[in-house]
């Protein structure tokens, strides 16, 4: 005896839908099997090659990069242990030559700046590097402006990768994308001898490459109430060097703070709202580097002759490789404990 479904029997299209949604079950399980295989085979990748030198997990062991970004590039300059000291800030501290600081100082310097770094940023790669190191022998820290303001919001001027300095797991919730994917190729490239290597030293004057910037506008006075907003930033530095403090990393390093030089027109006007609010800024600058060994101000932001010359300045605000060479000779003088009054000011004779 047989039997037979025919298209009349109102059981056909039930067990046609069975057989679609069971396929349909079918290609969605291998879709996801192959999809989580390729993510599982990507971060097997980027861990292996660890395409940033962020030293995170195990490797292949491959050495530096080849990144002309800095703001990626400085995960592995701030990590590299050749290094026992560092330069940080943004573009206003990019002339200072850490070869030179290092030459006449014994300590091991790079340089860890980039442009348009404000404080939050500046703080995340100051803390990787210490992070990373079992003693520190210098920091200095070129804090313009933005250390004086009490917004604790600050926008960022410029994009920064902030997960690369962070804990492994913003890391790794964030390092699959295509920068990544591109430093793994530079990484390959520079194991094959394909592509140089970064000069970790990090030296990257605005003199040498012919990169001019432009003028800043003069800012207006402050209000009442900007005038007498808290330091949230110099809170924030104190806290970062208080949480290094109980390992004895930072035990016996000095932290030299550089107030940078500007062009005349661009300091406050005396008496303003402004200018008090950057003297009381850089006391507390002062107060915080004088807490660490030979730590102090060297204050470059007042009224000299070097700074009614234009001859010395690209700019309000980037000055020439003269001032470079002359805060040079301050943080030196200050690292060797030639500092009266725990503020050094090689200008004043």
């Amino acid at each position: 005896m047989t039997s037979s479904i025919s298209s009349s029997d109102p059981r056909a299209p039930e067990a046609g839908a069975a057989w679609n949604a069971a396929r349909l079950r079918r290609w969605v399980a291998t879709f996801a099997a192959v999809f989580g295989g390729g993510i599982v085979v990507l971060y097997a990748t980027l861990i292996l090659i660890d395409p940033f030198d962020s030293g995170r997990f195990p490797s292949l062991g491959l050495r530096g990069v080849s990144d002309r970004n800095l703001r990626t590039s400085h995960v592995s300059r701030g990590r590299d242990p050749q290094f026992d000291s560092a330069i940080f800030g943004n573009s206003t501290g990019q002339a200072i030559d850490p070869a030179i600081l290092s030459a006449r100082t014994g300590l091991r310097f790079t340089q860890l700046t980039f442009t348009q770094a404000g404080p939050r940023e500046v703080l995340s790669v100051l803390g990787w590097f210490v992070a990373h190191h079992r003693s520190v022998g210098a920091v200095v820290l070129v804090a313009d402006d933005l250390w004086c303001s009490g917004d604790a919001k600050m926008p960022q001027r410029y994009p920064f990768p902030g997960w690369l300095y962070g804990g492994d797991f913003e890391y790794l919730a964030h390092v699959l994308n295509w920068k990544s994917l591109d430093r793994v190729i530079w990484r390959l490239q520079l194991a094959l001898g394909r592509r140089k290597p970064n000069d970790q030293v990090g030296f990257f004057g605005y003199f040498e490459q012919h990169f001019y910037y432009a003028s800043p506008t003069i800012p207006p006075d402050l209000t009442p109430a900007e005038a007498n907003a808290d330091f949230v930033w110099i809170d924030r530095l104190r806290q970062t060097l208080a949480d290094f403090a109980p390992d004895g990393t930072l035990s016996q390093a000095s932290l030299v703070v550089v107030a940078p030089p500007v062009y005349v027109d661009y300091l406050p006007p005396e008496g303003s709202r402004r200018a008090g609010r950057v003297a009381r800024c850089k006391a507390a600058l002062a107060a915080v580097a004088a807490r660490t060994a030979r730590g102090a101000l060297v204050d470059r932001r007042i009224d000299t002759p070097d700074v009614r010359s234009e001859d010395n300045f690209f700019d309000r605000i980037h000055y020439r490789p003269p001032l470079a060479r002359s805060i040079e000779d301050a943080i030196v003088a200050t690292l060797a404990g030639d500092v009266p009054g725990r503020t050094h000011d090689a200008l004043k004779q």
